[in-house]
């Protein structure tokens, strides 16, 4: 019996050494680092990009559910800027509070916080909300060098895609009243520096040379329709097809006729630019 109980005592002994706990480091309520994440949502809510930007790592990145890969911080600011270009009243309002987490392990440094994300689409009128977990790390001299948010974006984004869209109908629209009057300032504006042009004919000019084509009345159209509109959007960048029917100035009468157009654009600064354009004549 007692050799029974001193192997009972040894292997609670042993049991009670090995389920000791251990600390690996403290949770914080109040912290600089938590006040840098709330600093960060009231630049975002001020649209203010220099004190947004002062707040993050130079080399830091930002990542969000749906994203195939994180972006630099840089490029995250802008599109956060679009928001409001496709919402109103945004709003970001905290849930409970924030928690900073310093590990004793590699000296780990982040803030976990919960949010809601509201806005009203200036297309549909409807509110959108999005409920939000994040997490920010920070390195030694308290800069965001790591962003993630998690949460079911696809109402924003699906809301974001439609304003995408009809922005694109409108540079496709102030594209055309652009080259019926000769506009080369506009077309300046909407082409690319990289950008080509392919005739029905085969042949193609970059922007420099369509521009003074048509700043010289080399190139003039005397009318010009276009309908049956589609685009792709694909991130930055979108392809749009279309059908039209144009009328030249002398010198290229050639060119009159039918035609069916595919064209590329891509996002830069906020704005859509043309890259491609390509015309061909419609099967028979």
């Amino acid at each position: 019996m007692r050799k029974i109980a001193v192997t009972v005592g040894l292997f609670l002994a042993a049991n009670t050494a090995f389920c000791q706990q251990e600390e690996n480091g403290t949770i914080y309520i109040k912290h600089p680092n938590i006040d840098a994440v709330q600093n960060s949502v009231k630049d975002y809510l001020q649209k203010d990009m220099t004190a947004l930007k002062a707040l993050y790592a130079d080399t830091a990145t930002w990542w969000a559910s749906g994203m195939a890969k994180s972006v630099p911080i840089a490029e995250a600011i802008k599109l956060w800027m679009t928001d409001y270009d496709l919402y109103d009243s945004i709003g970001q309002k905290q849930v409970g509070y924030p928690d900073y987490l310093h590990y004793k392990d590699q000296d780990f440094k982040t803030v976990q916080s919960w949010w809601t994300l509201s806005g009203k689409s200036k297309k549909t009128g409807q509110w959108v909300k999005v409920a939000m977990f994040t997490l920010d790390d920070f390195n030694a001299d308290g800069k965001i060098v790591r962003e993630s948010s998690y949460g079911d974006f696809s109402k924003w984004n699906t809301t974001s895609s439609e304003n995408e869209e009809q922005a694109l109908r409108q540079v496709i629209s102030n594209l055309q009243k652009a080259l019926q009057t000769g506009n080369a300032d506009e077309l300046d504006r909407i082409y690319a520096n990289s950008y080509v042009f392919t005739a029905v004919d085969g042949t193609s000019s970059n922007k420099a040379q369509r521009l003074a084509a048509i700043r010289s009345g080399k190139l003039k159209y005397k009318s010009l329709n276009i309908e049956n509109v589609k685009i792709q959007i694909y991130g930055d960048a979108a392809v749009a097809t279309f059908n039209g029917e144009a009328k030249f100035g002398p010198g290229n009468e050639n060119l009159d006729g039918k035609f069916v157009t595919t064209t590329t654009f891509i996002k830069s600064n906020g704005h859509w630019m043309q890259v491609a354009s390509g015309n061909v004549r419609p099967s028979k």
